[in-house]
């Protein structure tokens, strides 16, 4: 910040209780409220996101999907929605402003999941993926995974 207002809020913060931070951001104006939470809301880091889902209806999990996806692009972040072309969720996620949307045939890829591995892995590729706990790649769950291990790179 330059003006000393960083090393105050340090010093304030290091040794105020949370009920104390809580009672002096309730003292602030909606105006200083609102320029604080944009300010620690925005992060210049942008992350590129790829959300898949291999079911055909709108179920919980399928919503799920569809409010993290609509929540992460409000954040500023580049979603990507990988579903079968008869998924009950793909007009909704279309819907999504500035969210992409790729679909592949479920029925194909089930008895010819080799043919969908470039598009798969093509939608991966940008994707800021670090490290999976479990991966599901074309039917097969290999635990502890890294995005290379499923990549042709």
């Amino acid at each position: 910040m330059g003006n000393g207002a960083s090393a105050g809020i340090a010093a304030a913060t290091s040794t105020a209780s949370v009920d104390e931070l809580k009672a002096a951001l309730s003292g602030l104006s909606v105006e200083a409220r609102k320029k604080l939470e944009d300010s620690l809301s925005s992060s210049s880091e942008q992350l590129n996101i790829l959300l898949q889902e291999d079911l055909l209806i709108r179920g919980g999990a399928q919503l799920w999907l569809m409010n993290c996806g609509s929540r992460l692009r409000e954040a500023g972040h580049q979603v990507t929605f990988l579903l079968p072309e008869k998924s009950l969720i793909v007009d909704d996620c279309k819907a999504i402003e500035g969210a992409k949307v790729a679909t592949y045939d479920a029925e194909a890829i089930a008895e010819y999941p080799d043919k969908f591995k470039e598009q798969f892995t093509e939608l991966l590729k940008p994707a800021d993926v670090r490290r999976l706990p479990e991966c599901r790649f074309y039917g097969r769950v290999h635990r502890g995974c890294k995005a290379e291990d499923i990549l042709d790179r």
